[in-house]
């Protein structure tokens, strides 16, 4: 675990005022010159004037003292100055830095607190000179603001030691912090402390002392929900019943490596479908509750434990070859006596669940011990456990793991017990008491690295981009390096007016829905890829109902697949939940979205449209080069003869005002195409005045779906696309000449309502292509 959790721990919400102060101070020690905080506008400024060739010297103004910008206005010194090195000395000393993790917190002084006493508290020498602003030139323009607009949060579990003692029992498994620090790796800093068993309890940390802030939770404490935006992993067991669902407040959560119990806590889950779909995506921790949501409709990612991405210290990377320690965590007697002595003697013996009053009663306390017992399984040439938040953090230490099962295990045994560990067991070694063979076939003097590494990393990858995609901690995780440097957040890739000079890439547009996020669209890329992979691809993506965070992960799944694109997601909900619709069951409403491309891209002169339901077998450039006709569409003609006949005269017509014209239209639709491919030249599109008309009329007021709307645009009169561009499942009305020419294919289309990736009856051709590019989405992440 890097160094920076420990320092959150200590210094909770004052965190990164620290650690901009620390910055400050190791430039001024490092490199010497002038340090200018954010708000101090140079004027006549001169290194003269400043005076500080032989001593350090700090600006202050009388407008805001300078920790409540976390760091100094200004600053000017020498190199190497013996008055920032004692700064930097008093600063370690105020959070012990030289102890070991459970040593450097003191609770009597939590959270550690910096001001300039603090700094200049050292005997070696007094506090540097300090000095007026405008004194040498510098001017205080404006005063940040220090208002927190947006708190991080992590789980406290207050309410369960009440409740585990009022059941007698003393003991506190810190395994639940210990998924807890994987979390606050990724926080920018600790502002409150969240319930996970009382949600609605929520306390903030300002000046409050610890013993406040551990004070007792019951089922009776008042609710203090939280009253600013506040974002909180969960990652947790969750079978508490008093817990309180879903969460109230402001509380912004991420649902993340969450395990449910087989208890009324899955019926009281699924009571709440909308909320979990708005705040998706949700990703389980265990095959047990991924099935139960798969199960019950309810979209998910099986991603594992968040502990999976917990970080090693770069001593541990460095010296991981040099330890020798057997380290035994809640291993049972008779697991024991099946273990050779010679791996007994010796060995370190740690309990997860700490009894004494002083550390079960104390929030920070049991996250200090969580952290201490990290240190430890670190620095250990093997780890043997019965626990999963023993073996899981473990193997992300890099350290071999021998997980040892029986009927009764330390966190809860039988068919539930075991069934927290589904799908985690592959990562490590593992024993079973049931056959004694198995423990003493096992190693322990020269323990084997822990099994299938590369899908650990995988996973870990996996859970990294997902929270990296929560905008909130994306700058936060690439600060601290949870994530690998060369990430950073998908850029929105805005309707720009340099792309109507753009004439080497190949604009396309879609749209997507959260089901097919998960469902299809990993493949929908995959295809494409194959022999787009090299080409300039913008791509356009209208974002039905997806929150903030699924259009970040549907940008980031297409720049994995498509690199040299750039992605542009557009919510449309509001386009298409008012007016009218009448459209089959199959298609989403939102593919109404479609209609407005002219005004969504205003800077986009021509677009290629794909339904989601297509796959992409060639390269486009040939596509993208075709010819606009008047109507500004290239469509294939439906496969179907008078497919609009029906729309019109049995569905449309008795919601419409007598229309002498209306023989007129059916007979002109008689000759229509099918919209799931389509070039479609916006610059005439909006010259026709498509939405004005048609749009407004037919499909808003009337109920027209888009793919009659843009029939009426063209009457006609589109252009003819090749049928290798829009290749239709087989019916009896497609040519039989088309299937011998599987090898042109360039586009197939899954037209009508069976799917493969919906009914995995369907079997012909197309089906087996799908088969042949099927991508899971947990892999295109």
């Amino acid at each position: 675990m890097n160094d920076h959790v420990l320092a959150k721990l200590l210094s909770a919400n004052e965190y990164e005022m620290h650690l901009q102060l620390a910055i400050q101070l190791a430039v001024l020690w490092k490199q010497g010159g002038l340090v200018v905080s954010p708000g101090i506008q140079l004027l006549n400024i001169h290194a003269r004037r400043i005076g500080f060739r032989d001593t350090a010297i700090f600006f202050y103004s009388e407008k805001r003292a300078f920790r409540d910008l976390g760091g100094f206005w200004a600053a000017a010194s020498p190199m190497r100055s013996d008055e920032v090195l004692n700064m930097i000395q008093a600063m370690l000393k105020a959070y012990n830095w030289q102890m070991a993790p459970y040593s450097a917190y003191n609770k009597s002084t939590w959270p550690v607190h910096i001001d300039w006493q603090t700094l200049c508290s050292s005997s070696a020498t007094s506090c540097p000179k300090a000095r007026m602003l405008d004194e040498v030139g510098m001017k205080f323009i404006y005063t940040p603001s220090i208002a927190r607009k947006h708190l991080f949060g992590t789980l406290s579990y207050q309410a369960r030691r009440s409740h585990l003692l009022s059941k007698k029992n003393t003991g506190m498994n810190v395994g639940d912090e210990m998924q807890g620090l994987a979390g606050i790796q990724f926080l920018p800093r600790i502002d409150a402390f969240v319930e996970r068993d009382r949600l609605d309890v929520v306390t903030v940390i300002e000046s409050t002392h610890v013993h406040e802030i551990s004070r007792s939770v019951t089922s009776s404490t008042p609710p203090r929900p939280a009253e600013a935006p506040m974002t909180v992993f969960l990652n947790a067991w969750w079978g508490t019943e008093t817990w309180v669902w879903p969460p109230p407040g402001e509380i912004q959560p991420i649902l993340l490596a969450i395990h449910l119990e087989h208890n009324n806590i899955r019926r009281d889950f699924l009571k709440h479908v909308e909320y979990l779909n708005n705040k998706g995506p949700i990703g389980t921790r265990d095959h047990d509750t991924n099935t139960f949501l798969t199960e019950n409709g309810l979209t998910n990612i099986f991603v594992g434990c968040l502990t999976m991405t917990l970080a090693q210290t770069a001593w541990a990377k460095e010296m991981k070859d040099h330890v020798s320690d057997i380290t035994i965590v809640d291993v049972s007697e008779k697991a024991l006596s099946l273990i050779p002595a010679s791996a007994l003697n010796g060995a370190k013996y740690l309990s997860a669940k700490v009894s004494a009053p002083e550390i079960a009663d104390d929030i920070v306390g049991r996250y200090v011990t969580a952290l201490s017992m990290l240190r430890q399984y670190e620095h250990s040439k093997l780890v043997i456990t019965q626990r999963l938040h023993v073996a899981i953090p473990a193997v992300a230490m890099g350290t071999p793991c021998l997980l040892i099962l029986s009927k009764e295990m330390p966190g809860g045994g039988g068919f539930t017990g075991l069934a927290r560990f589904s799908g985690l067991q592959r990562f490590m070694h593992v024993a079973n008491l049931s056959d004694p063979q198995s423990l003493s076939n096992f190693d322990f003097d020269k323990p084997a690295s822990n099994p299938n590494p590369e899908q650990f990393a995988k996973f870990r990858t996996r859970l990294q981009a997902l929270i990296m995609c929560h905008e909130t901690l994306s700058d936060s995780a690439l600060k601290f390096g949870m994530v690998p440097s060369s990430w950073e957040y998908p850029p929105e890739t805005s309707c720009v007016s340099n792309f109507e000079e753009d004439v080497t890439s190949i604009h396309i547009a879609t749209v997507l829905t959260p089901s097919w996020l998960y469902d299809v669209f990993p493949t929908w890329l995959n295809a494409m890829a194959s022999k787009n992979k090299n080409e300039s691809i913008v791509l356009h993506i209208l974002t039905g109902n997806l929150n903030p965070t699924e259009r970040c992960i549907a940008r980031w799944v297409t720049l994995q697949a498509l690199p040299k694109s750039s992605v542009n997601t557009i919510p449309t909900e509001h386009l298409t939940s008012a007016g009218a619709y009448i459209g089959l069951a199959h298609i989403p409403r939102d593919t109404q979205a479609r209609l407005y491309l002219g005004s969504l891209l205003p800077c986009i002169k021509r677009v290629i449209w794909l339904d989601l339901d297509t796959l992409v077998l060639k390269n486009l450039q040939s596509l993208w080069s075709v010819k606009s006709p008047e109507c500004g569409v290239n469509a294939r003609s439906s496969d179907v003869p008078h497919v609009m006949k029906p729309w019109i005269k049995d569905v449309m017509k008795p919601m419409m005002k007598p229309l002498p014209e209306m023989h007129q239209i059916v007979k002109a639709l008689a000759h229509t195409f099918n919209a799931g491919v389509m070039v479609l030249d916006l610059q005439r599109i909006r010259a026709l005045r498509f939405e004005d008309t048609i749009v407004k009329y037919w499909a808003f007021e009337l109920g027209a779906n888009d793919q009659i709307a843009y029939n009426f645009l063209c009457n006609g009169t589109y252009r003819e696309l090749h049928p290798k561009w829009n290749v239709y499942r087989p019916s009896k009305y497609t040519s039989k000449n088309l299937y011998a020419m599987r090898k042109q294919w360039s586009i197939i289309h899954f037209q009508g309502s069976r799917k493969p990736w919906i009914d995995a009856s369907v079997k012909d051709a197309h089906a087996e292509i799908w088969n042949s590019f099927y991508t899971r989405f947990d892999d295109a992440l």
